[in-house]
């Protein structure tokens, strides 16, 4: 079942695929892969907490966070990020360091990493802090006749977006993580002493049964299509709702207002009903899951809606020889990666 669900959530259908990939090779150094935070907000200047802002390289978020503490002496329990960043690349986010008795030079640095500048706040960052991240991403060796084809595809994604699946980085080497989630939820193993990896451990299940209800949908050809009892949400909103009016909600959508949610399990997701439920609920018993299997932990993992469709903000591709560069802004949770596929094709 761990293997079947990894393969499931991994094959992840494009968005654009009427439009031929341009292949190319992706993240072949960290000068190729670069990403800025986008706070939810900037801190005060004054409070308990101290905001720093970090550009690192080639180096985890988890591994960025023990390397402050030995630097600090400060626990890694009373460190805080809005969100974690890939080691390949280079990377700017804000870790906040809980400050209130420790009196040093907050512009230090290491090997892989360095404080460009730091303020104070009141609070503790917390997993989604955050509103989103802004990417500047190569391509390398596409070739010189995929500018077309890229122009295109762009434009496509401007238009309709793409789908908004979590990218496989999110279960681990050959789903270890799902593995560490599954064996948890089914009461196999204990807690982890290491509460984060827990908490993602868990997430990742929610993240592969919510890519495979998206492939689904895409492959029936309903992605845009509103159905009876969907859970719907604005695309700038954070709320869902339940459609009761497929018409009035449709045209919604197409005008760009509206975009289907798909679940992210726990017992306070809000849940579908009619043909939309019937369908997810065939994805869990595939695996053999369900939502009572969270309500235990309802703590870790409450459960959510998540947009099937993310629309990219300030899309823009050009070529540098055979090498195709792209800048674009991505809210809180989607992955740089699923978009880079939309561009490189199924190869």
């Amino acid at each position: 079942m761990i293997n079947d669900l990894f393969f499931a959530a991994s094959k992840m259908p494009r968005m654009s695929a009427h439009i031929p990939g341009c292949g190319g090779i992706f993240k072949s150094g960290d000068e190729d892969f670069c990403v800025e935070e986008i706070p939810a907000y900037e801190p005060s200047g004054e409070g308990d907490h101290v905001y720093l802002w970090i550009e690192k390289k080639n180096l985890t978020t988890p591994s960025l966070l023990d390397e402050i503490s030995r630097h600090t002496g400060i626990p890694v329990r009373d460190l805080g990020v809005a969100g974690m960043k890939d080691k390949i690349g280079i990377t700017r986010q804000y870790v906040s360091v809980r400050a209130d008795k420790v009196d040093m030079d907050w512009n230090f640095s290491g090997e892989k990493f360095k404080v460009l500048h730091w303020a104070r706040h009141g609070n503790k960052l917390k997993t989604g802090h955050l509103r989103g991240n802004r990417f500047l991403l190569w391509l390398r060796g596409v070739g010189a006749d995929a500018e077309q084809r890229c122009a295109e595809i762009a434009q496509h994604i401007r238009t309709v977006g793409f789908p908004n699946f979590y990218g496989s980085q999110r279960f681990g080497y050959d789903g270890n993580t799902i593995r560490e989630g599954l064996l948890a939820l089914q009461g196999a193993s204990k807690r982890h002493p290491d509460k984060r990896q827990y908490r993602m451990a868990i997430s990742s299940v929610q993240s592969a049964l919510f890519n495979v209800c998206l492939s689904e949908r895409m492959r029936a050809g309903t992605l845009n299509v509103v159905q009876a009892g969907d859970a719907l949400q604005r695309h700038a909103g954070r709320s869902a709702f339940l459609c009761e009016d497929p018409a009035h909600d449709q045209t919604r959508l197409d005008q760009g207002e509206l975009c289907v949610t798909g679940p992210m399990l726990g017992p306070k997701m809000l849940m579908t009903e009619g043909e939309t439920a019937a369908q997810e609920a065939s994805v869990y018993e595939r695996f053999g899951m369900d939502v009572d299997m969270f309500a235990r932990i309802g703590s870790i993992a409450e459960g959510t809606r998540r947009p099937y469709v993310v629309i990219p903000e300030e899309l823009d591709v050009s070529m540098d020889g055979e090498d195709l560069r792209l800048c674009f802004s991505l809210p809180s949770g989607g992955y740089a990666s699923v978009l880079v596929r939309e561009f490189q094709g199924d190869a």
